[in-house]
């Protein structure tokens, strides 16, 4: 019984086909995993709040901006207040439980925020959060 013989002259080596494999599955597991949040383009300084807490918001949410030049943008497209109401019209009767969420920059005047709540309020879209940091 001579165990030696059969391994005289081969050179052990690695098969690197399982190493790879596994690599790819844990690829493709991270990457369907993983989770990005949605950040429009558009810089805004939140305030911060104490008391603010995460909510789920199920459905993607129509998002306003509000920027400090006075600006209100609707999804990235700015827009001026006859047509911020028709748009949020629209997009009430395609979805009757739209979700609406408001990123006003800390700058930004409060009387800009009180007419788009106004324009919220008029077409009658209740499901309202403000973004905090």
């Amino acid at each position: 019984m001579n165990f030696l013989e059969n391994q005289i002259g081969e050179e052990p080596e690695i098969n690197m086909t399982p190493l790879i494999d596994v690599i790819f599955i844990m690829l493709i597991f991270f990457m369907l995993t993983t989770s990005f949040a949605k950040s429009s383009g558009i810089q805004v300084e939140l305030p911060e709040a104490e008391s603010a807490s995460a909510i789920d918001l199920g459905d993607t949410p129509t998002v306003i901006t509000l920027k400090p030049d006075g600006r209100t943008l609707l999804e990235g497209k700015e827009y001026k207040d006859d047509d911020l109401a028709e748009q949020l019209r629209l997009r009430k009767a395609k979805q009757p439980r739209l979700e609406v969420v408001i990123q006003a920059d800390k700058s930004t005047a409060h009387g800009q925020v009180v007419e788009v709540l106004d324009i919220l309020q008029q077409q009658k879209i209740l499901n309202l959060s403000v973004e905090t940091l």
